[in-house]
């Protein structure tokens, strides 16, 4: 947007006046017209110049009117945006977030469920050590009692009895 006072520069028309006369304010253009005391040169450049510095309200008015519908235009855009914004914000709070409070309610149950499964492997874990030491003791104890056990079982021809320290440590491993 040009500034007031200055418009488009008119061809043949205020071409060389001196920087002085260019920066005249209003009032002293006035004055300079309204001076019949002075020659008519003067009188005749004061209007040149006057024409030069004085603006076209049309030209001006319709960079304005643009400038402005610009600014409505992108207003607009932004509203819409915001809008857009607004609607997807709400769709979100109103459709997504139960859904999710939803799915979270189930995950609690589940994580419920899996602490339980811990505490109960681990329940077994302590049973199966308190019984696995018990069984050590156990063949510690009577060690000699199960080795002529088995030499009195496997002298009777049974197959499945021979190999009754490996059978055992069979089952262990699995």
């Amino acid at each position: 947007m040009q500034p007031v006072g200055g418009g488009a520069p008119r061809p043949g028309r205020g071409v060389g006046f001196p920087g002085s006369l260019r920066q005249l304010d209003s009032a002293a253009l006035l004055m300079l017209l309204v001076d019949a005391d002075r020659p008519e040169p003067v009188r005749s450049g004061a209007r040149e110049l006057a024409l030069f510095l004085t603006p076209e309200p049309g030209a001006e008015a319709k960079e304005v009117e643009e400038t402005v519908e610009g600014l409505l235009l992108r207003l607009e855009e932004f509203c819409s945006l915001a809008d857009m914004i607004r609607s997807d914000t709400s769709q979100i709070l109103e459709e997504n977030i139960p859904l999710l409070k939803a799915k979270v309610m189930e995950m609690r149950g589940i994580y419920a469920k899996v602490d339980q499964l811990e505490a109960f492997v681990k329940m077994v874990g302590h049973h199966v050590s308190f019984l696995e030491a018990h069984v050590l003791q156990a063949e510690r104890d009577h060690g000699a009692l199960s080795q002529a056990l088995r030499k009195w079982l496997g002298s009777s021809g049974l197959p499945a009895f021979g190999n009754g320290r490996q059978g055992i440590a069979h089952c262990k491993s699995s």
